[in-house]
């Protein structure tokens, strides 16, 4: 149950991180 609250929270990070990553590529 903590394997998947991990893997949750790192598909958080990922997505906190490639967000703006991303906005920067396209602006």
């Amino acid at each position: 149950m903590k394997r998947h609250h991990l893997v949750r929270l790192g598909a958080v990070i990922v997505a906190g991180l490639a967000l703006p990553a991303t906005a920067q590529i396209g602006g």
